[in-house]
């Protein structure tokens, strides 16, 4: 199996307590067959193509830290937005029945807080 991710996540801070998180990635994978499905075992049976698969995603996260600004201030309170678009080969990697394997865009909304144990914040 062979697959990659290429990644980007700057964020930018608007005053001393907030900002923008931006996220785009692309992801892929390639899993290898080694025998075609039916063949008995043992023969030398033609294999099938590699099943590739892959998906773009991009999301948006404005977020409140009121420690003020830096990357690892704590705590930070943030809504997030994603979206993210399968093509057929990653579909096909959900079991038939699925609902991930059946959608080609998904939508994501979420609201998440972080913060660090043992700080008097």
């Amino acid at each position: 199996m062979d697959e990659g991710i290429v990644m980007a996540r700057p964020h930018v801070f608007f005053g001393e307590l907030g900002g923008l998180a931006v996220e785009a990635s692309y992801q892929a994978q390639q899993r290898g067959v080694f025998s075609t499905p039916g063949a008995p075992p043992g023969s030398l049976a033609a294999p099938e193509a590699p099943h590739a698969a892959s998906l773009v995603r991009f999301g948006v996260s404005p977020f409140v830290t009121p420690a003020g600004r830096g990357g690892l201030s704590r705590p930070v309170v943030r809504l997030a937005w994603a979206l993210t678009l399968r093509d057929a080969g990653a579909r096909g990697l959900y079991p038939e029945d699925d609902v991930f394997g059946l959608r080609e865009t998904e939508h994501f909304f979420g609201l998440g807080a972080e913060w660090w144990f043992n700080t008097p914040s």
